[in-house]
């Protein structure tokens, strides 16, 4: 069972069943995406000292 949990768990089944529990605008989906690449490229340009 433990090794089926993390099989799972690694394969992203889990985050994308909650991401489509319910139904979510295109809008937000954009809006979302274009946090996560902010996020990224903010993380980026600070370097691992940060």
């Amino acid at each position: 069972m433990r090794r089926f949990r993390k099989l799972v768990e690694r394969s992203g089944i889990k985050k994308e069943m909650r991401r489509k529990e319910y139904y979510e605008k295109p809008s937000e989906t954009r809006r979302r995406a274009r946090l996560r690449a902010e996020r990224r490229t903010r993380r980026n340009l600070l370097g691992p000292l940060a």
